[in-house]
């Protein structure tokens, strides 16, 4: 069982559930908790059963301390144990959640019915009056029987049609987002009653229906073509008339299909969202359920991108503005069928159905592949509290309410696309750490990714608006400008050396035949990486290469963060001018690690994002890294390098030439000429999750696996040939596995963290 609008007071991964129950009973607020058993996933409630009812879950169980328990007093306890006013016992309306409110209540005498929104008297939605309040008739299980006996009670002799779907009615925006009033659901009539209000259906004021679900008929009139127990098919001079039976069987019976119309057989566009993040409530988002065919059922993430979002918000009244999916049920876990797989949505149609891809009830997903999305308008952004105009802590307004932003991996990418958003063409500089102000309202956005190039922060990587565990203190701010100031180029330039990037010897040129794989291949050239570093570890009082490194200057070396997870920098020595492992070279040197710097958010929110480090080197006699034949400093790119178009980049290495391969360093390090690849091409079945990958990664290597770096090459170089010198444009970070079919390596972003690395070391 699963809590409905739960207040979710914490949210604890990964926790047994004894201890879940623990951290409850430690806390004051907590009266229960749910509990998911596949993920392990522990959400400490505020609330319990009887201020909150109760839905069934097939995958998540809820307790409650009985010590904590709500007493209902002089409430109406429903049968749920949750409580109500008395006053909403028998008003029509499913308060209670279990339809309880309403079991006991005495149906009304008179009812009064009325079409509304057609060409004339005869036809039009069904609205029916009770208690002095018009509402309307929902299309589940409306069929010819129920029209027959509308159409009968308004005085005419039966229903040519019924009709589902909202015929009659708007549906514009506004409709599609309201909550109409409806007195009849899944009314099932035989055709031998009385009166219309003498068929079954789920009870007064009780129903699952949207405000596009309006049934509706049209009545006979005059002399018609087909026999009161006939459909009459399309409007044409043919007049076919089919039987009744065969309208919505499955079966194309009429020349022009209008038998097995969607509109008339399916429930188009019907979709609703549901969510038990109560932060979410004033959003529209949640797990995605459509109905088809008059039962509900979820929609699988695969390949699930934002055309298909936009389709869905369109069915929810959200023609333009912000469509968001978030994949592997991150709303909850739906329930009942997953209806739908892929749908390949171009983004246009009306509703799902209309998607290319849709094959119904197709379909290899479980619920923990449930789509969820967020609908919303176009958002506004603004600047407050800010010294100048151009300056300020960034807010955004999402469903009519101003918030603010996170400043969780919120970096200078993310500040670019703000700035963009508020019609800045130049530099943009993130802040952290609420620099102008706390904000005030609902923190709406939460570890942003942009790369930096998109025109909105609707087209990032991002959590759900309004699901951050972030406070006001943690509020972001921008500085925008219209011009390119180059400080970070200009800074780092006066702080590194100018030769840097050359190789040293002539013999290291050759053909790009030559190049040697990494995983598989022929060894490096001498001298060919002359800022390639060995970082050796110290165990068992011997030293063993355990990481690569680079140098970029005369005391400091850069590397791979994941590196230090496991082991300190006093544990390490940074070796450069090494060539073969197993002798000691002419320019070999030996440095111990002064400082150590890892990225402020390694490995926050995505494993081995930021995945950077800087090492400062302990100076021998005064002196740093003595560059030589063997030891040279790279170079770095310029902060608005492209990576389209990168030519002549290789990776090089001691690390293993095979995934089944022992973890022991090669003797001489190996090289291989790699492609970087757009993002889009490495991320897909088969490949990375788009979850799994951020701004800060960058995707090379050979699509085919013959050329990856493996075990022990982490926190080595990718550099790229460019005007004679080799500039650095990744380290080595992580992959699946060695050289997979289909799975490059991922590396960190050089560009991306160009100001970090000019803070910390100029």
């Amino acid at each position: 069982m699963t809590l409905l609008l739960s207040e979710v007071i914490r949210v604890l991964p990964r926790e047994d559930v004894g201890v879940c129950a623990k951290r409850c009973l430690d806390n004051d607020q907590c009266k229960g908790f749910i509990y998911d058993d596949l993920t392990k996933r522990c959400s400490l409630t505020s609330t319990d059963v009887a201020s909150s009812g109760l839905v069934t879950s097939t995958q998540e169980g809820f307790y409650e301390l009985r010590s904590r328990r709500t007493a209902c007093g002089a409430k109406f306890k429903c049968d749920n144990e949750r409580c109500v006013d008395r006053s909403k016992s028998c008003n029509g309306d499913d308060d209670c959640g279990d339809r309880s409110d309403e079991a006991q209540c005495q149906v009304p005498l008179k009812y009064e019915t009325k079409l509304t929104g057609g060409s004339g008297n005869h036809e039009g939605n069904v609205q029916i009056l009770v208690q002095g309040e018009w509402g309307w008739v929902c299309d589940d299980g409306f069929g010819f029987e129920a029209a027959d006996l509308v159409c009968k009670g308004l005085g005419f002799s039966g229903a040519l049609a019924f009709t589902r779907n909202n015929k009659f009615g708007v549906s514009d925006d506004n409709w599609r987002r309201s909550s109409p009033k409806f007195w009849l659901d899944e009314v099932s009539c035989s055709g031998q009653e009385s009166s219309f209000f003498d068929c079954p259906s789920s009870g007064l004021g009780i129903h699952d229906c949207g405000p596009t679900e309006i049934a509706g008929v049209v009545c006979r009139t005059g002399r018609m073509v087909c026999n009161a127990n006939q459909f009459q098919c399309g409007q044409n001079r043919l007049h076919t008339c089919i039987s009744r039976s065969q309208v919505c069987d499955g079966a194309r019976d009429c020349f022009d299909g209008s038998d097995e119309a969607p509109e008339l057989c399916d429930d188009v566009g019907v979709t609703r969202l549901e969510t038990r993040m109560a932060s979410l409530k004033a959003t529209t988002s949640g797990t995605v359920f459509i109905k088809h065919l008059g039962k509900w059922g979820t929609v699988c993430d695969d390949n699930f991108d934002e055309k298909n979002a936009k389709v869905l918000c369109r069915s929810l009244g959200y023609k333009s503005g912000l469509a968001v999916p978030y994949p592997r049920a991150f709303f909850g876990r739906g329930t009942g069928d997953i209806f739908v797989d892929d749908p390949r949505c171009r983004g246009h149609e009306e509703w799902i159905g209309d998607c290319p891809g849709v094959k119904w009830g197709m379909t290899d997903c479980d619920h923990g592949e449930d789509i969820g999305i967020l609908c919303s308008d176009e958002v506004e952004i603004r600047l407050a509290n800010g010294p100048t105009s151009n300056s300020g802590r960034v807010e955004i307004k999402l469903s009519g309410k101003w918030g603010t932003v996170c400043d969780d991996d919120f970096d200078d990418y993310d500040a670019q696309v703000v700035c963009r958003m508020l019609g800045y063409r130049g530099d943009a500089i993130a802040h952290k750490h609420a620099r102008y102000g706390q904000g005030l309202g609902p923190v709406w956005l939460d570890s942003l990714d942009c790369k930096g190039d998109e025109n909105s922060l609707e087209q990032c990587k991002r959590t759900a608006p309004g699901a951050s565990d972030c406070t006001h203190s943690e509020d972001a701010s921008v500085t925008c400008y219209n011009e390119g100031r180059g400080v970070v180029d200009r800074g780092l330039r006066t702080a590194l050396p100018d030769g840097c990037g050359r190789r040293t010897d002539s013999s290291s040129s050759f053909l790009v035949d030559n190049f040697a794989k990494i995983v598989g291949g022929t060894s490096q050239q001498p001298l060919e990486d002359p800022w390639l570093v060995s970082l050796q570890l110290r165990e068992d009082g011997k030293l063993k290469h355990n990481c690569g490194g680079v140098v970029i200057a005369e005391d400091y070396v850069l590397t791979a963060a994941h590196c230090f997870k496991v082991h300190g920098r006093q544990n390490y020595v940074i070796r450069v001018g090494d060539y073969k492992m197993n002798i000691r070279e002419d320019d070999q040197e030996d440095f111990l690690i002064e400082k150590l710097w890892l990225h402020d958010e390694f490995d926050t929110t995505v494993e081995f994002n930021n995945d950077i480090a800087i090492l400062k080197v302990a100076r021998k006699n005064g002196r740093g890294i003595r560059f030589s034949r063997s030891v040279q400093p790279v170079c770095l790119p310029s902060e608005g390098a492209s990576y389209t178009n990168l030519r002549s980049c290789t990776i090089s290495g001691w690390g293993t030439t095979s995934e089944r391969a022992p973890p022991v360093p090669q003797n001489i390090p190996r090289s291989g000429l790699v492609t970087v690849y757009d993002m889009a091409q490495c991320t897909g079945p088969d490949r990375y999750g788009t979850f799994e990958v951020t701004s800060g990664m960058i995707c090379a290597g050979d699509l085919n696996g013959k050329i990856d770096t493996c075990t022990g090459d982490s926190g080595g170089p990718l550099t790229c040939q460019e005007g004679g010198r080799f500039v650095l444009y990744g380290i080595t970070s992580w992959g699946k596995g060695c050289g997979r079919r289909g799975q490059p390596g991922m590396y960190t972003k050089i560009t991306k963290y160009l100001r970090w690395i000019h803070d910390t070391i100029v």
